[in-house]
């Protein structure tokens, strides 16, 4: 699940990924960050959660890039 301890790590991931998605959309924003946003702490200790999928951690629990991104053209 992608963990966000602060607005300006939100804001970086956002930047490095959801900015450059075709996904982001102009008034609605990203679907993804917004279910990680809604639902991102009650979420985050079950194990079978479908966030811990759409962003997942590296080995060192870094956030990696979403399985929805695909770079806009």
């Amino acid at each position: 699940m992608g963990y966000f301890s602060n607005e300006t790590e939100w804001g970086m991931y956002q930047e490095a990924y959801c900015d450059k998605c075709v996904h982001m959309h102009p008034e609605q924003g990203c679907p993804c960050l917004k279910a990680h946003s809604l639902w991102n702490y009650e979420e985050f200790s079950k194990e079978d959660s479908v966030l811990h999928k759409m962003i997942p951690l590296d080995e060192d629990d870094n956030n990696t890039k979403c399985i929805f991104f695909w770079r806009e053209p």
